[in-house]
């Protein structure tokens, strides 16, 4: 069982050396009070006392892009990337943020890096979509088709995955994209977690949007990027920031 806050407080008050427990009331700030910048504040205090801890650098960063500071994110975790190279997750945040940032080539470099330390296949789907999407936006579209020749989607995902199997499956053309947001299977097939099958459905609508962009069915394109701007929670996660982005580009939304 998870530590309360007020629990988690008394352990780095008591050890302040203690990154893991930094780590961990960062994280319980953020999911039980959804209070971002409190969650950034404790982190900080934690790299204060273990400024070369990796794990705290990691979830710095993830908190830094999750409200919109894409070069401090990039600044974590570059240096997560170097006190820890052979952690895959560390690669993989740190090419979101370039990608959200607008650095796609660097976004690029880092997914397939990101891609060499991924030991087991079923870990590679959230790779193997960003990667389609980031070389479609290069216009490197021979590099996205190979991308998606990473995975047999035959090979089941992780639980967490589970939308980004979807998206990489749409996008070889394996799931007719007018069947693919289905709210059933959602709340069926996702985690068992509060709100989880809402976070499911922002990352699968972002991942229609984007299809419909690869097509080119930009009536469709748009029609789904305000669909996505509907969703009343989970605006921090990567597909509704993506979205906000891509919406602003278009000019349907200032």
């Amino acid at each position: 069982m998870s530590l309360t806050i007020a629990q988690l407080e008394e352990q780095v008050r008591q050890n302040p050396l203690d990154a893991k427990a930094w780590v961990d009331l960062g994280l319980q700030i953020a999911e039980e009070e959804q209070n971002m910048e409190k969650s950034l504040s404790t982190l900080t205090k934690g790299l204060c006392y273990q400024p070369f801890d990796p794990e705290l650098r990691l979830q710095r960063g993830r908190k830094f892009n999750s409200i919109n500071r894409f070069a401090r994110a990039v600044s974590d975790l570059t240096l997560a990337c170097r006190l820890k190279p052979e952690e895959w997750q560390n690669w993989y945040y740190l090419s979101v943020s370039y990608n959200l940032w607008g650095k796609y080539e660097e976004s690029a470099a880092g997914f397939e890096e990101c891609a060499k330390h991924i030991k087991e296949k079923q870990g590679l789907y959230p790779i193997v979509d960003w990667l389609f999407n980031t070389y479609t936006t290069l216009g490197w579209k021979e590099k996205a088709q190979k991308a998606l020749d990473l995975i047999d989607t035959s090979i089941p995902c992780v639980p967490l995955d589970y939308s980004y199997r979807k998206r990489v499956m749409l996008s070889k053309g394996e799931i007719d994209p007018e069947k693919f947001i289905d709210l059933d299977e959602i709340e069926r097939t996702c985690i068992k977690a509060k709100d989880r099958p809402k976070l499911e459905l922002v990352s699968q609508l972002y991942g229609l949007a984007n299809y419909y962009h690869y097509i080119g069915n930009m009536e469709k394109y748009d029609e789904t990027l305000l669909k996505l701007l509907e969703q009343p929670l989970f605006h921090n996660a990567f597909g509704y920031i993506k979205g906000v982005q891509e919406a602003k580009a278009r000019g349907l939304i200032h």
